[in-house]
């Protein structure tokens, strides 16, 4: 009886023991590349400012996370489109077709006035977009 018992915690502990769980420190952040941004030329200051994205990423293994928008300046914002790809730190091939994301990012418009989004795909800059808010 007890010799069944250890047999059976030590397939426990090996079956934990291989078990291997996805954190954020498996997956690295990387930028999506922008395809297209739609976003009015003026807005009310009730409403915020919408626009609508499109970006892709180069392979399979990437995964959309977020939209980084950094306010940089009054009324001027940097934004990113980031995505998890587990295939860049674990040597995971990853299928080579085009991942695409379709997407809104509301901005609250605290003040009236001239308001620039810059979409950026990494360090070059994509496309500047110019809302007036009244």
């Amino acid at each position: 009886m007890l010799n069944r018992f250890l047999r059976s915690l030590c397939f426990l502990l090996f079956l934990t023991a291989c078990e291997k769980t996805e954190t954020a420190s498996d997956n690295q952040l990387d930028d999506l590349i922008f395809e297209k941004t739609n976003t009015p030329v003026s807005q009310t200051q009730k409403e915020g400012i919408t626009s609508q994205v499109k970006a892709y990423g180069p392979n399979l293994c990437y995964r959309f996370s977020n939209l980084d928008i950094q306010e940089i300046g009054t009324r001027e914002f940097e934004i990113r489109a980031k995505a998890t790809n587990a295939g860049s730190k674990n040597g995971v091939a990853c299928a080579l077709a085009l991942y695409y994301i379709d997407t809104t990012i509301k901005i609250n418009a605290t003040t009236t006035g001239k308001y620039l989004l810059r979409f950026y795909n990494k360090q070059q800059l994509f496309k500047t977009d110019t809302v007036q808010v009244n």
